[in-house]
């Protein structure tokens, strides 16, 4: 009985904190993904921090927020913009998307990506054999092991 009910409650809190999707707020995304690979870089900043009020509910944001870490040509504010928001949108939808960025030959890209795992702690610790392989790089060593470290020591 006492384990039904555990289940049951647990089923109420779950339904409790998910809310079905906003149809504006999802049309709202979609503009956003827009304005990240076509705008400038102040509207893709704008875009980014936007996602990242947003939060977990803008996961279909993934992909294009991680073409704006280190393409080269947007600015460090779209940098930094584009991992908070991936941060805010969590590990279970970002998480996937930016193990695969590792393997980019852009050492930029690969520098974000290690950033926001960091910025995960030990929920990213399913991407350290893929952070390893990072090591054996001079250009992506050190960020690397900063990464790992930042993983393994903090929650």
């Amino acid at each position: 009985m006492a384990k039904a009910l555990g289940v049951i409650l647990l089923g109420l809190l779950v339904a409790a904190c998910s809310t079905p999707e906003d149809p504006r707020q999802a049309a709202r995304v979609q503009e956003l993904i827009g304005q990240l690979r076509k705008g400038d870089d102040r509207a893709r900043f704008e875009a980014a921090d936007e996602i990242m009020r947003i939060g977990p509910a803008a996961k279909a944001a993934v992909p294009a927020l991680i073409e704006n870490i280190g393409d080269g040509h947007t600015h460090q504010d779209v940098n930094v913009s584009a991992i908070n928001a991936l941060l805010r949108i969590g590990p279970r939808a970002a998480m996937p998307p930016l193990v695969q960025a590792l393997k980019s030959d852009d050492p930029e890209r690969v520098s974000g990506a290690l950033v926001a795992l960091a910025g995960f702690g030990q929920a990213a610790k399913s991407a350290i054999p893929d952070i390893q392989k990072l090591l054996d790089n001079p250009k992506t060593r050190a960020n690397a092991a900063s990464t790992l470290k930042m993983i393994r020591d903090f929650p």
